[in-house]
This record gives C-alpha cells, structure tokens and sequence, in this order.
C-alpha cells in the first residue's frame, strides 16, 4: 500500500464480504468518505516509514458494519452479527521461538 495505489483506491467502493468457514454471511459497500480515515492513516505510516509500503493493512468488521452499507444477507437473515471469536481450547498456544541471529561472518 502506497499514495498511488491509495489514491486509487479513493475513487472506488470497497465491498467486504465476511464468511464462516466457506459460508458467505453478507456483503456491505462502503464509499470512499467512510474510508478516509484509514487511508489518511496508511498515507501517515507509509510516510513516517520512509516510504516503505505498507503490506496487508487492515480494517476491522466492527467498523465496515457501522459504517458501511449492508447490500446483502443469505435468503431469510434478516441481519448480520458478527461472531466472537473463541479459542480453541484444545489447541495450545505457544509462543513463537526466536532466530538466533547469524553474523556475516558464521557464514
């Protein structure tokens, strides 16, 4: 993500489509203003980072289903929520191992 391509991006709607597993739950647009703060925000970083582009940024459901439109719910919804996300308690979390770093020189 960089100006030009946010530039771009300023032109069009965005559509966001949330699903459970393969199971598409809904769509909703949103227009370009409701975008704004997010590629104000990318334009900032991407600037504080000395240009460097910024790779998969994100923007939250929570915020797409405030501010977006909802154009579409499977036949008889009459509305999307969002699911929590649960753990799965069966699946322990480790944390990651750190590299060891390696010098020039080892190699």
């Amino acid at each position: 993500m960089n100006p030009i391509i946010i530039a771009k991006y300023r032109l069009v709607d965005w559509f966001f489509a949330p699903f459970l597993g393969i199971e598409l739950k809904a769509i909703y647009r949103m227009k370009p203003d409701a975008m704004e703060p997010f590629y104000e925000k990318w334009e900032t970083k991407w600037h504080a980072d000395g240009g460097k582009d910024i790779n998969n940024p994100k923007i939250p459901l929570n915020y797409v289903m405030e501010h977006g439109e909802l154009i579409w719910l499977p036949d008889g919804e009459t509305q999307f929520v969002a699911p929590k996300i649960i753990k799965d308690p069966n699946r322990p979390v480790k944390p990651r191992k750190k590299r060891a770093a390696i010098s020039l020189d080892d190699i």
